[in-house]
């Protein structure tokens, strides 16, 4: 997957869990409550993985049953926490959930940038692990702050 990512003209990742499942033969890629089979969940894993390591953004697999927005919601909220950037479509009534799961919202983005300017501060004074807003952050939270603020910018 990363030998995919890091080619000069890929821009980013996507995975196909239905065009798998015709790959494979099998007869579907969810279970009858709408989650991945094990299999297909490894494969998205490792479609965000490959993303990671090429530094290119992932995007989930579409989420056949138009009808359970529930279902789509829980699957986007799961993959936008995970780092997906966003998700495929194939319903007019998708887009709404999906734009509003993988959009930092106002207070996200707000946090984000205290941490930014928390991390300034606390470096000046020779920190690079402190407590933030009821929790120890380091450098790894300054990236996830800084890709946020970075991905919600015109």
């Amino acid at each position: 997957m990363r030998a995919v990512a890091v080619h000069p003209r890929v821009d980013g990742l996507c995975w196909g869990a239905e065009d798998l499942s015709a790959d494979l033969g099998a007869v579907s890629s969810r279970r009858t409550d709408g989650t991945l089979r094990p299999l297909f969940e490894t494969v998205r894993h490792l479609c965000l993985l490959g993303a990671a390591a090429g530094r290119v953004p992932a995007v989930d697999a579409v989420y056949i049953d138009v009808h359970d927005l529930a279902g789509l919601r829980r699957e986007c909220e799961d993959a936008a926490a995970m780092g997906f950037t966003g998700k495929i479509t194939v319903h007019p009534d998708q887009i709404e959930i999906v734009n509003d799961a993988f959009t930092p919202s106002a207070a996200a983005l707000e946090r984000a940038r205290a941490l930014v300017d928390a991390f300034a501060a606390n470096e000046s004074a020779g920190r690079s692990a402190f407590l933030f807003d009821g929790g120890m952050v380091d450098a790894p939270h300054l990236v996830r702050a800084l890709r946020l603020l970075d991905r919600a910018a015109p």
